[in-house]
Parts: C-alpha cells; sequence; structure tokens
C-alpha cells in the first residue's frame, strides 16, 4: 500500500478530524505496516512522519473536546446565573414596549447633553402614534410616562410598540441620546451558547441588561 494515500487522507490537522479521524487513521496505518512489501519496507523519515501527523490529530481531537466541554460548562454557568433574575425587575438596553393592562407605562431615556427632548411612539408597522414632547433637559437620565394613548387620546391596543428619543441642542445639533426599558423577568433560556431573558413578553439578550432593581 503506497503512504501517498495515507498522507493525502490526513491533509492539515482540521481537515484529518473531520475527514479521517484517529482510530481510522490509525487502522489505516496498521494495515499500512501489514501490506507493506519486505523488500522495500517503509522508509523510517516517512514512518514518523506519519506518527506524528497522528499525534498531531490526537492532541487537535482532545484540544477540541475539552473546549466543547468548557464553552458547554461556561454556558451553563450564564444560564445558572440569569436564573437568578427570574422574577425580578431589570433595565433593558432599547426602546420595546408591550403595552398591556398597566397603564401608564414608563419611557426612560438618556442624553448626552443639555437639550430639548422629543419622545415618538411607534406601533409594530412603524406608524407614529404618539409624540411627546418632553421639553429643554439636563444631561443625564430621564423618564417620561406614556398612558397608552394616541395623539387624538384615544386608548390604543395591546400589543407591541417602540419608543425613539430626538434630542437637540440650542443650536438645533443632535444630541446623543439612549433608550431603556423596564420590566419583570419572566424567563430564561438558551440557543447557541447564547442567554436570553423573556421581558414584558419580549425575548432580548441578556448582554442588553443594563440595571437590576433591588
Amino acid at each position: 500500500m503506497s503512504t501517498t494515500g495515507v498522507q493525502a487522507s490526513t491533509g492539515t490537522q482540521a481537515s484529518g478530524v473531520k475527514a479521517l479521524g484517529e482510530q481510522a487513521f490509525l487502522r489505516l496505518l496498521t494495515t499500512q505496516l501489514q501490506y507493506q512489501d519486505p523488500l522495500k519496507p517503509m522508509d523510517n523519515v516517512q514512518f514518523v512522519t506519519q506518527l506524528a501527523q497522528f499525534s498531531q490529530l490526537e492532541q487537535t481531537t482532545d484540544l477540541k473536546n475539552r473546549m466543547d466541554s468548557s464553552l458547554q460548562y461556561l454556558a451553563s454557568l450564564n444560564t445558572y446565573g440569569a436564573a437568578g433574575l427570574l422574577g425580578r425587575e431589570v433595565q433593558v438596553s432599547g426602546g420595546g414596549l408591550s403595552l398591556g393592562s398597566e397603564r401608564p407605562m414608563t419611557l426612560q431615556y438618556r442624553v448626552a447633553g443639555n437639550a430639548r427632548v422629543g419622545i415618538r411612539v411607534t406601533d409594530a408597522t412603524g406608524t407614529t402614534v404618539r409624540f411627546i414632547d418632553a421639553g429643554a433637559q439636563a444631561a443625564g437620565a430621564h423618564e417620561a410616562a406614556w398612558d397608552g394613548r394616541d395623539n387624538q387620546g384615544r386608548l390604543l391596543p395591546n400589543g407591541q410598540y417602540t419608543y425613539q428619543v430626538s434630542a437637540v441642542d440650542t443650536a438645533g445639533d443632535p444630541v446623543t441620546s439612549t433608550t431603556f426599558t423596564v420590566g419583570r423577568v419572566t424567563g430564561v433560556s438558551t440557543e447557541g451558547g447564547a442567554v436570553s431573558l423573556t421581558v414584558n413578553g419580549e425575548r432580548v439578550a441578556a448582554s442588553d441588561v443594563v440595571g437590576i432593581a433591588p
């Protein structure tokens, strides 16, 4: 049996793990030694090279298994830690709202400098349903109340809404603003190693939590 087949099959360490595997590699090498021509035995250098390839393949497989185990362990720790947030009220980055029976709703935001602030509430289709003029405000964290009504004072149906904050200084130049959503955590889930929370009926990344109520 030619040594070329063994070498070509192993390729790089990564491809060897996927295409061949250490057990198959060992069987192929043993078979090659069993059927080699006694008058033309395998060259020592080639034999040592193939053993080295096998060793590298085994080490790569072992390293991959260890990394997979470590990632699973970290994911378990993250999920366990996030489970401690169940029932807690958290502050999540973003302006998503789930309008329900609890009204008015608190809209929280932060402006980077002194500015005149306006808050625009949109429905699930992106249509503006309410505009709130918050007036002139100093830099820092603020909040506004939304009663769940549109600009004509009509009660809006329960559902998902979003609010955006626009802020400008006295010269009319935009001022950086960020929004936050406050809600209670009712669920924890893990997908692809990432931990998600259910807040106000919406699924949000645990990494988006920026505050936890005492």
